[in-house]
């Protein structure tokens, strides 16, 4: 919907294109064949190296088995997003459209890795997230990595990131969409600004992305200290130290 507006008011938009080489030439810098005086990086928790540099800060490190559930039958109305822990992380459920639903369990990677996770385990102490999948069907699956994690560097010499490549959260925040629009507002006036050769703006923005950063850092360790029938088990016992 977003990328639709966009291409409304004039953008160009590249579908199915992935970024290849990431190169300065004078004042401008070079992606592939396009050139551009400012460049937006909004490509992800990763980001791209730009000026040698894409070190993060990482707060933490979760890993998503993601399901998307497909059903047969005529579901009932409830759009609620549901969030359910269990001993070895936690359940998020939500429904998309056309009798399509989104499930996700998230766990600690070194689990993931070490033990094992038998989804089907996981659901047997997760009754609600089981009432709400009876009757699905798996119809795609992927594990990525989901870090909580801020860039070193938000910004340099005619560049500057947004969204999951200034910051990355933990999905149980909320706070992924809603920040990177927020971003988009700021750097704005940042990308304006540096333009018409002034950088106060971009110095401005990555100071309230750090401020915002280490804001949701505390609050996130809370959500986690919250829940305290599991405090002694691997999962929790790490995001309450």
């Amino acid at each position: 919907m977003l990328g639709t507006e966009a291409e409304l008011a004039g953008v160009q938009v590249y579908l199915r294109c992935r970024v290849g080489t990431c190169r300065r030439e004078g004042d401008h810098w070079c992606v592939d064949e396009w050139r551009s005086r400012i460049l937006v990086d909004a490509s992800g928790r990763n980001g791209l190296r730009v000026d040698g540099k894409a070190d993060r800060e990482t707060d933490d490190e979760l890993l998503a088995i993601a399901l998307s559930i497909s059903y047969s039958h005529h579901r009932g109305p409830d759009l609620r997003t549901c969030i359910e822990a269990t001993s070895s992380g936690w359940w998020y459920t939500a429904p998309l459209t056309r009798g399509i639903a989104i499930t996700m369990f998230l766990t600690d990677p070194a689990l993931y890795c070490e033990e094992g996770i038998s989804i089907h385990e996981q659901l047997k102490n997760a009754p609600v997230t089981m009432r709400r999948l009876e009757g699905g069907h798996i119809h795609d699956s992927h594990v990525p990595h989901v870090t909580s994690s801020c860039r070193r560097a938000v910004f340099g010499d005619g560049w500057l990131a947004v969204g999951d490549s200034a910051c990355s959260f933990d999905p149980i925040s909320g706070r992924g969409i809603f920040s990177a629009l927020r971003h988009a507002g700021s750097a704005t006036a940042a990308i304006t600004a540096c333009l018409n050769g002034n950088m106060d703006p971009a110095v401005l923005y990555a100071s309230q992305v750090r401020l915002e950063y280490d804001e949701y850092v505390r609050v996130r360790r809370l959500y986690y200290l919250s829940e305290r029938r599991w405090s002694e088990h691997p999962f929790w016992l790490a995001r309450c130290r």
